[in-house]
């Protein structure tokens, strides 16, 4: 005896469309990309999305630099015999200064920092010239040109 297999077609009548997507999985990945689309976009038409971006690449960078450290010093370290993470936790406490200072400084007002700007200017120049004058800095490693040796 033979069985014969029936197959139900949905009939679909002509100007309908079918509300039922053909894979479900292309169709949520389709929405969630157009939600963070919508999301990134509403984001980026804020007022303070300068300062975000200038944030994210702030953190990213300093986390780079933390890690290039880390990576630099700790084998160096471990061969003199001391603690491999030395110069790591020296140059983290040294990011979480620059970290409050930079905090303080988004609170100085701009008019202020307009005013200070001419007289800071200078100060640094004096600094890093500073640097290359010889005998001045006693410890070589600090000298960027080697001069002050």
């Amino acid at each position: 005896m033979e069985t014969a297999t029936i197959a139900i077609v949905p009939t679909i009548r002509p100007g309908v469309r079918s509300t039922r997507p053909s894979s479900s999985v292309p169709h949520r990945i389709g929405r969630a990309v157009v939600s963070v689309r919508r999301s990134t976009s509403t984001w980026l038409r804020r007022p303070l999305t300068s300062l975000h971006l200038l944030l994210a690449v702030f953190g990213l960078l300093t986390a780079f630099g933390l890690v290039m450290v880390l990576s630099a010093s700790n084998a160096e370290a471990a061969a003199q015999g001391s603690s491999p993470y030395a110069v790591f936790v020296r140059q983290a406490a040294f990011c979480g200064v620059g970290i409050v200072l930079f905090w303080i400084g988004l609170r100085v007002p701009l008019r202020r920092l307009r005013a200070a700007g001419p007289v800071l200017l200078l100060i640094s120049l004096v600094l890093l010239i500073a640097v290359l004058i010889p005998g001045l800095v006693r410890q070589p490693h600090l000298v960027i040109f080697g001069v002050a040796a």
